[in-house]
């Protein structure tokens, strides 16, 4: 459960472009249930999803992992040039999300998942040989896949570490006890957490209203949703957190007026 996120330091987190964007200058809190994350391009949906899912180590492998080289992603420059512990604290508290400890679920449409820039990662080897397979398939193809593979796992509670602390030098140590102060939770344990990107890209008509059925009907897990789909527009119950101040009801009304 994650119940809000809240940028304290743009220049030191993983989303410094974000500073430009209105949207992320308060904080945003979330529901139990679904959120979607509603607006018009480039206000910062993705990017929302991308900075939780990065201080949560679910953005490397779909799941919440601390692993060599999401820590290398967490600090590039500390591992590149040696910055002092102060510096590598600040980019841990630039971002604060209160969760519940728990592993969280991340699952973006055409994603390349296990893969590190244009190398294959170690921690996460099947899911790269995965990628580079699924080359060939069609868009809609690869957002089914992959959702049916990262989504569609059993929801685990436990974050998983890659390497014992125990059996690293002192500066992998120390990553890895600086990445287990920021998982510590900060609320009472909820429902777990799925963040979806875009879930419905690349999909056909019936596919894409067979996955907003699909959400509708879930239970027991907490769901945060970025969509541009008109499905999304009409969710009994969610919380809907609008990116664009009117772009809600904009929307709805010119979907009303197509249906006339």
């Amino acid at each position: 459960m994650i119940t809000q996120i809240a940028i304290k330091d743009f220049e030191n987190s993983v989303i410094p472009w974000a500073e430009k964007i209105e949207f992320f200058q308060k904080p945003i809190k979330f529901a139990d249930g679904i959120n979607i994350l509603f607006g018009k391009n480039a206000t910062g949906k993705s990017t929302l999803l991308t900075a939780i899912a990065k201080m949560m180590f679910c953005y490397q492998g779909g799941k919440s992992v601390v692993t060599q080289n999401s820590l290398h992603e967490m600090f590039p420059i500390a591992l590149s040039f040696g910055e002092n512990k102060d510096s590598k604290e600040k980019r841990m508290k630039s971002i604060e999300v209160l969760h519940d400890g728990t592993s969280v679920r991340y699952f973006a449409a055409l994603k390349n998942y296990g893969s590190m820039g244009a190398s294959f990662d170690d921690d996460f080897f099947d899911l790269g040989v995965a990628s580079l397979n699924n080359k060939e398939l069609s868009a809609g193809q690869q957002t089914l896949y992959w959702f049916n593979l990262i989504v569609q796992q059993k929801l685990t509670k436990k974050i998983e570490y890659s390497m014992d602390k125990n059996h690293v030098n002192d500066l992998w140590k120390e990553y890895i006890e600086l990445a287990e102060k920021a998982l510590k939770p900060k609320i009472p344990e909820g429902n777990p957490t799925l963040l979806i990107d875009e879930g419905e890209k690349g999909l056909d008509f019936v596919n894409a209203s067979n996955f907003w059925q699909m959400i509708k009907k879930s239970k027991g897990v907490q769901l945060i949703i970025a969509s541009h789909s008109p499905f999304c527009l009409f969710v009994e119950g969610a919380n809907y957190i609008e990116m664009t101040k009117g772009y809600l009801e904009e929307s709805r009304k010119i979907f009303k007026g197509m249906k006339t």
